[in-house]
């Protein structure tokens, strides 16, 4: 293939998913679909109590059913150290890819002790031949408890709430200005309180761990987004070399947050297999999946506007509160995308944390920024029903010349122009001003409009890229793929910097032995790695420029060069990540105008999403096809948040109370209709060299606010607190 026709497969060509084979015809192994010689299969028990202690167990019987290799408790199980770096969202972690954090779920060490801080804590462990003989050995397991209340009700508890120190480093309180006397001397006010459920992750593919001991080194296949982070994890668990653990995670069958973090289960794996002396695989159930896996916390949101009778705002406040672990602080960071998006002179921002017997909760797609816009885009479209002004007329007004809490220049905002493209394209003028007067039969119609925003984020990784004499392209890195697509778009950028063809190029990634990477998350894999794999090829470019290269066409014009000069090879790596220097002199983040159409029927309350656009100014799109797909999936996540995720605890004993996916109500094929995505498509050379920005979250951010909106205008009932669900809409 020339170098015109391998541009066509490059940047901006709409190719399929290199996985995607794999894929739909079954041949992907995931974690659960490995076996080994030898292997034996563990299954957990868990605790029937929230609070107290284990006071007795007898194992006894389960010790001699059939096929039981081993129970583990907690008087039997080899002692692990504590990992340094706990999963603590208040404590700014190391940025350096040669620091890379562990990433631990909680300082609550697995079977460390006889107490109980939540329901569903891991309490022993059954080893056998077989998963069915280890699961009818640990239903054998007897347990006495000597249980204490647990604190389970979030709203019943925020008088005890506390404030962190800061999240990752930043400010948890801001305040600017007078914002209480703006907001009683305001022309209009808009004081509300917006709460948002506990929401469990459930992907397809469950958490599970293979874990094997060669001699002294250890072997792990586990589905994480964090292969470096699961590494250093272990390695501090057992106190042996990192360099003796060596994880993969080849494919991810969904994660949203939830294997992102180091749960209790992976280190307790590769105990069974030490203790045993053979391969173990572990295979969480359904519910121990809700029980152990992290969830996105409850939040209640107060959110304060106040502004002239032109619609500018004179103040805003955003503070409250969100759930945590007993063990562990965790912050929904809610509040902080508030002071990016709108200016003024008077402002407020402040969080709690509320702390629950529950398992600790973990970052889920678009943490913080998914349930703190909700609540802002929700007040804002109140406050313009309330000046009897188009929604899209108060953001205009608003529109600030630099982000308004830090005056940082924008690097590439065009919110307006998303805006202007978006409801020209959705046909917002046919919205009616008036709520509940547009019907079609025993059908309320109604618009909305919700504004998204996700911040620049990342940490360094590294690179490298090794173009052989035979022509063959490798790019490394130990970044992931669980859906975001890197496997297709980092050969698809190495296409485009060395003119080679798509072919040609091999990614090796998912392996804690390749070049580190940052935990996949974020909205940032696909900028960072792929600004790493730009200047990898680039400097590769210059290395067969040094060894004579004069007209390098394709892998072809590699393989010439390196002949000629004797060599079997040539091989650069390359760091990328945020430049420190930038981000003190610019906002760069990603910004979008969501519309959305929706029908409710005034018999049943059921409401449809009909109509769902939004334009979105996200830098360079690498692969449309890719990125459209990442927009559809958001909003169908969007649609789930806003009419029917949640969950809850039982007050009684901290038990969920919908634990199994049959019960968590999310969006089918049914639910979802017409979603269409314009792209500005302009690359941010000021964000990184390759001028791709945040995607993955911008779809889901702000889409529960939007539908709210549209939901508002179609029946005048404001619901303040989601889901949305029939009943409260009757």
């Amino acid at each position: 293939m020339n170098r015109s026709e391998g541009k066509k497969m490059a940047i901006g060509w709409p190719h399929e998913r290199a996985d995607g084979g794999l894929k739909v015809t079954g041949r992907a192994k995931y974690t659960a679909d490995f076996s080994l010689p030898g292997m034996a299969h563990a299954v957990l028990v868990t605790s029937k109590i929230a609070k107290g202690r284990i006071v007795h167990m007898d194992v006894s019987v389960a010790r001699k059913s059939a096929g039981v290799i081993e129970v583990l408790t907690h008087e039997n199980v080899m002692r692990l150290k504590r990992p340094k770096d706990t999963f603590d969202n208040t404590v700014k972690q190391p940025a350096n890819p040669a620091e890379v954090t562990t990433n631990t779920a909680s300082r609550v060490l697995p079977l460390e002790s006889d107490e109980i801080h939540y329901w569903g804590q891991i309490i022993a462990v059954v080893v056998a031949e077989s998963f069915e003989e280890a699961q009818e050995a640990a239903d054998l397991v007897k347990v006495e408890y000597k249980a204490k209340t647990p604190a389970c009700s979030f709203l019943d508890h925020l008088g005890e709430a506390r404030r962190p120190s800061s999240y990752i480093g930043q400010p948890i309180v801001v305040v600017d200005g007078d914002p209480e006397d703006a907001l009683a001397t305001a022309y209009k006010r808009i004081d509300e309180t917006y709460f948002t459920p506990l929401e469990n992750h459930h992907p397809m593919e469950m958490q599970s761990t293979l874990a094997e001991w060669r001699g002294e080194e250890l072997f792990v296949e586990e589905p994480s987004r964090y292969v470096q982070g699961v590494k250093r994890n272990l390695a501090q668990s057992f106190g042996i070399p990192d360099d003796r653990v060596h994880v993969r995670s080849k494919f991810v069958g969904g994660a949203f947050g939830s294997k992102g973090s180091v749960r209790p289960h992976v280190p307790l794996a590769a105990a069974c297999a030490k203790q045993t002396g053979r391969p173990v695989r572990l295979v969480l159930t359904r519910r121990q999946v809700t029980f152990l896996s992290g969830h996105r916390p409850d939040t209640s949101q107060r959110v304060a506007l106040g502004s002239s009778r032109e619609g500018r705002l004179a103040a805003i406040v955003h503070e409250g509160f969100s759930s945590c672990s007993e063990t562990d602080p965790f912050v929904e960071p809610f509040s902080h995308l508030t002071g990016q998006l709108y200016a003024a002179p008077n402002r407020a921002l402040a969080q709690k944390i509320v702390f629950l017997n529950i398992n600790q909760p973990t970052n889920m797609r678009g943490p913080g920024e998914t349930t703190g816009i909700y609540a802002l885009e929700s007040a804002m479209d109140e406050l313009a029903h309330a000046l009897s002004m188009d929604p899209l007329e108060l953001r205009r007004i608003n529109e600030p010349a630099t982000e308004p809490m830090t005056g940082k220049r924008f690097s590439c905002r065009r919110l307006l122009e998303c805006i202007e493209k978006g409801s020209a394209a959705f046909g917002w003028e046919k919205r009616r001003q008036t709520p509940r007067s547009w019907r079609e039969g025993n059908l309320l119609v109604g618009y909305g409009y919700a504004t998204t925003t996700y911040p620049l984020k990342g940490s360094p990784c590294q690179v490298r890229c090794r173009i052989r004499s035979d022509g063959a392209i490798v790019i490394e890195s130990s970044t992931h793929d669980f859906g975001n697509g890197i496997a297709t778009t980092a050969r698809q950028i190495a296409a485009e910097i060395l003119g080679a063809s798509y072919d040609a190029i091999t990614f090796n990634y998912a392996d804690s032995d390749l070049p580190p990477a940052m935990q996949t998350g974020g909205s940032t894999t696909t900028m960072w790695i792929g600004t790493g794999i730009k200047k990898a090829c680039e400097q590769i470019l210059a290395e067969l420029r040094d060894l004579g290269a004069t007209a390098v066409e394709g892998e072809n014009g590699f393989a010439a060069a390196l002949q000629r000069a004797g060599r079997d090879q040539v091989e650069a790596t390359a760091e990328a990540g945020p430049d420190k220097k930038k981000a003190k002199e610019f906002a760069m983040n990603s910004y979008g105008a969501h519309f959305c159409e929706v029908s409710v029927d005034m018999d049943t309350g059921v409401t449809q999403v009909r109509r769902f656009l939004s334009a979105l100014n996200c830098g360079r799109i690498i692969n449309p096809k890719l990125a459209t797909s990442q927009y559809i999936g958001a909003v169908t996540m969007g649609i789930g948040m806003a009419l029917m995720e949640g969950n809850e605890l039982d007050s009684r004993n901290g038990m969920w109370i919908n634990a199994e996916l049959a019960d968590y109500h999310v969006p089918v094929y049914a639910d979802t209709h017409s979603m269409e995505v314009i792209w500005l498509d302009e690359p941010d050379l000021i964000a990184n060299p390759l001028g791709a920005k945040g995607l993955g979250e911008m779809g889901l951010v702000g889409t529960a606010a939007a539908i709210a909106n549209a939901i508002f205008n179609a029946t005048g009932k404001r619901v303040r607190d989601l889901p949305i669900t029939p009943d409260k809409l009757l």
